[in-house]
């Protein structure tokens, strides 16, 4: 059994049930209902909801829907995950980059993922020459953040793009223009999990209405994604950082896809829709990582605990490895102290401590002399808490042990 806090100001009843249902414990708090307590002593910083505080051994993973106040929900994300080591299902940043909407192109770009020409200004008085780089009118104009639709425009002639573009200037707003693909009034959201589509839905906007979004006005139905598609989805929703957990929107136009927007925190109507309840796969992801089934007993000491011991004991499956030899071994565990001896002194850590560093030393011992990078990703092992990157690393070798919890 999890205990698992939702961050919303919502109900999010469909999702409580369903953790409840599995054996679950689940509970909502709104964020600004908490405060964040930084401690003068390593290891001691506290979370309050209200005047009480929430105990480490009372949440092993947190689920962010955060719709308001966003900056302090995100500061709200990195404390329970940075500060106190709770698995969350949305990192910080990743929910930090999909809320702007030009991070997000950003992103999308580095990762060669197809977009709309875009360009972003701070003080956009050449409206003639922006227009002509988004491929001419009609063009969109986006507000930097907002969902639903709102905040979106079309521009379909000089005078609605002079106007709107001066209203932006003399209010010293960012501008966020795109290219306006014709799409017929359609558009695809897919819903991203743990690195995979869960389900898709075709929306189709009112008529005399470009937004598709529901939100908006607009309907949808079920659909099915080719191969490429569900790839060039997963791949946007991992270059925000959100490959966890993701609403991402795609267009059809030109007999190509884009890429628009990625939603950190996707609606439910979906799931009415397409009667596809992605929530149960939220759930999925919590037991995955925690180790925790529902209705069974366990805690992240013996998650960590067994992991230690069975990379001990088996040495990447059946592969044999010989350990680096007494001399090299003394150097790389004081080095070893150095880096990570701090995270003894957490209450987490402190028991499964010697076990993790066993193992590193007996089995990583080649990899540990390559360099820096080997002990940044033991730093990340350790400040995931759960191994995620851990579990990443020994996947690209094949090892299956960490399917079995």
């Amino acid at each position: 059994m999890s205990k698992i806090i939702v961050l919303s100001a919502s109900a999010h009843q469909n999702l409580v049930e369903i953790a409840q249902k599995r054996g679950h414990n689940i509970r909502v708090i709104d964020p600004d209902n908490l405060y964040l307590m930084l401690s003068d002593s390593n290891g001691h910083d506290r979370i309050y909801e209200k005047t009480d505080r929430i105990a480490l051994k009372d949440v092993d993973a947190i689920i962010p829907r955060i719709g308001k106040n966003l900056n302090y929900g995100l500061a709200v994300v990195n404390h329970f995950v940075n500060n106190l080591g709770i698995y969350s299902t949305s990192s910080a940043d990743g929910l930090r980059t999909a809320s702007d909407k030009f991070w997000t192109s950003q992103k999308l770009s580095e990762a060669r993922i197809k977009i709309p020409k875009t360009i972003f200004a701070k003080k956009p008085d050449h409206v003639d020459f922006l227009i002509d780089k988004v491929g001419g009118l009609p063009a969109v104009a986006k507000t930097l953040t907002g969902s639903q639709g709102a905040g979106v425009s079309i521009f379909e002639t000089p005078l609605s793009a002079n106007t709107t573009m001066q209203t932006f200037y003399k209010l010293d707003a960012d501008v966020h223009l795109q290219q306006y693909l014709e799409a017929k009034g359609k558009d695809i959201r897919a819903i991203v999990i743990d690195d995979q589509v869960i389900v898709a839905m075709e929306r189709t906007a009112n008529k005399g209405d470009f937004r598709a979004n529901l939100g908006a006005g607009g309907s949808g139905r079920k659909i099915d994604l080719t191969e490429a598609v569900k790839d060039m989805a997963i791949r946007a929703a991992q270059s925000v950082g959100l490959g966890s957990f993701a609403g991402v929107d795609l267009v059809r136009a030109n007999d190509t896809t884009y890429c628009i927007e990625i939603n950190g925190n996707p609606g439910t109507k979906v799931i009415d829709i397409t009667g596809v309840n992605y929530n149960e796969n939220l759930i999925d992801m919590v037991e995955k990582y925690t180790g925790k089934k529902g209705n069974e007993s366990g805690s992240k000491a013996n998650f960590l605990s067994k992991a230690g011991s069975y990379l001990s004991e088996k040495v990447f499956g059946n592969k044999s490895q010989t350990p680096p030899p007494p001399s090299k071994r003394n150097e790389l565990a004081q080095r070893f102290d150095r880096e990570f001896s701090h995270y003894a002194s957490n209450q987490w850590y402190a028991k499964e401590y010697p076990q993790i560093k066993q193992a590193f030393l007996d089995f990583w011992g080649e990899e540990l002399e390559k360099g820096e990078e080997t002990f940044m990703n033991i730093e990340s092992c350790f400040f995931e808490h759960n191994l995620i990157m851990f579990r990443m690393d020994l996947k690209k070798q094949g090892l299956k042990f960490f399917d079995k919890y």
